[in-house]
C-alpha cells in the first residue's frame, strides 16, 4: 500500500478479467512493432510460470478497482529491466486544465514500484524508450529517470534506386566482440555508461521482440560498419553505425542490407538514427528518407540491497591464532628529524 492509498503488486491470473478496462498510454516503439504486438500482451505472458522470469507486470488497485498496469521485460544479460507498456483505466477522468491529474498519479505509483521491484531483483538499471511527445516522459523524470539520448526515426520509400555493392555480409557469432568495439568507438561515453551493454547484446534479441538480423562490413580484421535489423510486423527497422573514419560506407551498407532483406514494397522500411550520429543524415538523402518521429531514451539506476556483516572487535580478535609474546622485538619508525645520534 502506497502513501496515496493505491496498492501496487505483481499481476496475478485472476486479474485478467479486470484488465479489459485499461487503455494503453505508452508503449516502447520497438516493442509495438515487435512479435507480441500481434495479439499476445505481455501482461498475459508475465503471469504464466514458464515466461514470468523474462516478463514482469505490475497492477495498481485503487478502492478495489484496477487503476493501471505496467509491463516490463527482464534483460538479465545486461542487468536491466525495460519498460514495454503502461496502461491506465479508461474510467479515470481527465483534469479540466488539460493535465493528466489522477492518471499521472497512477503512472507515478506504477513506475515507483517498478523501480523498487527491479532493484530487489538485482537489476541495476531500468530503461525506457518512448516517443518524444509521450506524456509519460515527464512522470519518468519526476521519479528519477534521466534522458540520455534521442533518436530520429526515418522511413525509406521502396524500392530504393541504389545498387548493392556486395561489401556487406551477415553477422556471425564470432563478430560480437568486434561489433562491441565498434560500438565503443561510435557511441559517446555518457551513452555507453547509461546503456552499459555487454558484448552479448549484439548476438541476441530481447524477449518480446521480433526476429533480428545483423550485418557487418570488415576492413581486415576490424568491423567498420554494422547494421542491426529487427524484423517487425510493420516492416524492418534498421539501426546502423559506421566507424567515424569510414562514414562513406553508410550508403553501401544500407543498400546491401535492403537487397538482402528484400522487403515488401507495401511495408515501410525504418531507419533509427541517434542524435549523436546525425552526420549520417546528409548521406541518407540519397534514399529520399523522410522523418516520421523521434524517440527519447531514458534510464533510472536502481538501488540494489546488499547486506553488510558487522563484527565486534572481540570476534575479530578471536580469529588471531597466535599472539605476539611479551618482550618480542618490534620495528618502530621514527622520522629523521626526531632521531638522535648515539654519542657513546
Amino acid at each position: 500500500m502506497t502513501d496515496s492509498g493505491m496498492h501496487v503488486r505483481p499481476l496475478r491470473i485472476r486479474d485478467f478479467l479486470r484488465m479489459s478496462s485499461l487503455r494503453t498510454d505508452a508503449v516502447m516503439p520497438a516493442h509495438e512493432r515487435g512479435l507480441f504486438a500481434r495479439g499476445v500482451p505481455d501482461a498475459v505472458l508475465s503471469a504464466l510460470p514458464i515466461t514470468r522470469r523474462e516478463r514482469r507486470s505490475l497492477v495498481a488497485y485503487d478502492d478495489r478497482a484496477v487503476a493501471g498496469s505496467i509491463d516490463l521485460v527482464d534483460d538479465p544479460v545486461n542487468h536491466r529491466w525495460v519498460v514495454s507498456r503502461v496502461r491506465t483505466s479508461k474510467h479515470i477522468p481527465d483534469a479540466d486544465d488539460g493535465s493528466y491529474g489522477l492518471r499521472s498519479r497512477v503512472w507515478q505509483e506504477l513506475v515507483a514500484e517498478a523501480i523498487r521491484s527491479a532493484g530487489a531483483a538485482g537489476a541495476k538499471r531500468l530503461h525506457a524508450v518512448l516517443d518524444d511527445d509521450s506524456p509519460l516522459i515527464e512522470t519518468l523524470q519526476e521519479t528519477g529517470f534521466t534522458a540520455y539520448a534521442h533518436d530520429r526515426v526515418m522511413a525509406i520509400p521502396l524500392p530504393i534506386h541504389t545498387d548493392p555493392t556486395g561489401v556487406t555480409r551477415r553477422q556471425e557469432s564470432s563478430d560480437v566482440w568486434a561489433v562491441h568495439h565498434l560500438y565503443h568507438q561510435v557511441t559517446p561515453r555518457p551513452v555507453q555508461y547509461a546503456e552499459a551493454f555487454t558484448s552479448n547484446y549484439w548476438g541476441r534479441i530481447m524477449p518480446g521482440h521480433a526476429r533480428m538480423r545483423a550485418y557487418v562490413i570488415e576492413d581486415g580484421l576490424e568491423v567498420v560498419a554494422h547494421c542491426r535489423v529487427v524484423l517487425t510486423r510493420q516492416g524492418p527497422a534498421l539501426y546502423p553505425m559506421v566507424h567515424p573514419g569510414s562514414r562513406e560506407l553508410i550508403v553501401p551498407l544500407i543498400a546491401d542490407v535492403v537487397a538482402d532483406l528484400e522487403p515488401a514494397p507495401e511495408k515501410p522500411l525504418y531507419l533509427v538514427i541517434p542524435d549523436y550520429l546525425q552526420e549520417y543524415a546528409t548521406a541518407l538523402e540519397e534514399f529520399d528518407v523522410r522523418e516520421t518521429g523521434c524517440h527519447t531514451r531514458l534510464v533510472k539506476y536502481t538501488v540494489v540491497a546488499r547486506r553488510m556483516q558487522m563484527r565486534s572487535l572481540e570476534e575479530i580478535g578471536s580469529e588471531v591464532v597466535e599472539h605476539a609474546p611479551a618482550g618480542t622485538a618490534t620495528l618502530t619508525y621514527a622520522p629523521a628529524r626526531e632521531s638522535k645520534r648515539d654519542t657513546h
